[in-house]
């Protein structure tokens, strides 16, 4: 079985239950962050048994990392398809306190995508060096990016009360919404408790922060030549793109 106290944020899949266990002694894993766990491959299958709503992909293998889903409800494989799904759960969230503080409308309207490759100083520590990308291939990636998750929906005028109020407030901070500024000010123009209401809004939502942040960690795996991580993961892991979405949010 598994000897960490509990569960981190990210799980690098060993070779081995022997490697799960005894990594530990190898002098480079000091390089590993506190917040990777190496697991053996039917360890983490038990990790979902007896849960609901617990999230493992149907494939993995040695070398494979996985990452905590953004909402806490299992794990997500590290592919190139990894921060698609991740900003589309992080859409979703957005649009549901949209509609909770009110909303009768929100769509996009545009997109900022900066890039990085991530190395490891002399101190295994994380660093960015900016990708200096070409208008046609910054457009490129941003429209393919887009295509996959934008949206736009219309919602019935209903009765808006500080119930509801509070209630995307909780949702907000459950799903770790609460890092945007705009959305901290989108809540205050929204409390019935502070005056006139906000009847529209243009609010840019920063929304790779918390897939950046496992990243970091999963980046770290690189550090230790005891593992090897697939080489189209560590690929994925190299790359860090922020990207800020502009939405229409209207009351």
């Amino acid at each position: 079985m598994c000897n960490n106290s509990y569960i981190r944020p990210v799980i690098y899949v060993a070779e081995s239950p022997e490697q799960a266990i005894n990594y530990e002694w190898d002098s480079s894993s000091k390089a590993l962050s506190r917040n990777v766990s190496v697991m053996a491959y039917d360890d983490i299958r038990e990790l979902g048994k007896g849960k609901d709503n617990f999230f493992l992909p149907d494939n993995f293998t040695s070398g494979d990392v996985l990452i905590r889903h953004p909402y806490n409800q299992g794990y997500i494989l590290v592919t190139d398809d990894t921060e698609i799904e991740y900003m589309k759960a992080s859409a979703d969230g957005i649009f549901l306190i949209a509609r909770c503080l009110g909303a009768t409308k929100i769509c996009y309207k545009k997109s900022d995508i900066a890039e990085y490759h991530r190395e490891l100083d002399s101190n295994n520590s994380v660093k960015y060096k900016v990708v200096d990308l070409s208008l046609n291939v910054k457009k490129s990636t941003e429209q393919k990016l887009i295509n996959r998750i934008k949206k736009e929906q219309e919602f019935e005028k209903h009765e808006y009360t500080i119930a509801q109020w509070e209630k995307a407030r909780l949702i907000a901070q459950e799903r770790g919404l609460f890092v945007s500024q705009d959305i901290r000010s989108l809540f205050d123009a929204r409390n019935p408790n502070l005056g006139a209401l906000m009847k529209r809004e243009t609010v840019n939502v920063e929304m790779s922060s918390s897939l950046n942040q496992v990243l970091d960690i999963a980046f770290t795996i690189n550090a230790v030549p005891l593992f090897n991580m697939n080489s189209n993961t560590k690929i994925v892991t190299e790359r860090k793109r922020d990207v800020t979405i502009e939405w229409d949010i209207i009351f």
